[in-house]
């Protein structure tokens, strides 16, 4: 993958802050691959648990009729590998407990507020630097 294609040349508008890309299993697909190229080009700091996917998706969708039954079928035609075909492990993994789940706890999204939330406000004010999540 080309790194020039992220680059930009509306200076204005370029995001210059810190990203953190909080993930978990339930990230499948795309949300995989995005996931990969963010841990390749070290463009940001990944909060979670490891992706429910492969960044690995298939593509080319042809659709077809089956000729016995009239049932219309959609069928990948390719596939299409991304920046490795395993588990994606992130910077800080944070897992959700049961115990979590039950009690409507984000742990993960705790987390992020509390390593780098409060450090980011205390050094920098808001105002003069954004921090993005996704």
């Amino acid at each position: 993958m080309n790194v020039e294609l992220f680059k930009t040349n509306h200076q204005k508008n370029k995001f210059n802050g810190n990203l953190y890309l909080l993930v978990g299993p339930r990230v499948m697909s795309s949300g995989s691959l995005f996931t990969a190229s963010i841990k390749k080009y070290n463009l940001g700091t990944i909060i979670g648990s490891s992706p429910g996917g492969y960044p690995t998706f298939y593509g080319n969708v042809v659709k077809i009729i089956l000729p016995n039954t009239g049932l219309e079928v959609s069928l990948p035609t390719s596939i299409i590998y991304g920046h490795g075909t395993g588990y994606i492990i992130p910077d800080y993994e944070v897992n959700q407990t049961i115990e979590d789940l039950i009690n409507s706890k984000d742990t993960v999204l705790e987390f992020y507020f509390r390593s780098f939330f409060s450090l980011i406000h205390r050094v920098i004010p808001y105002r003069q630097k954004h921090y993005a999540i996704f």
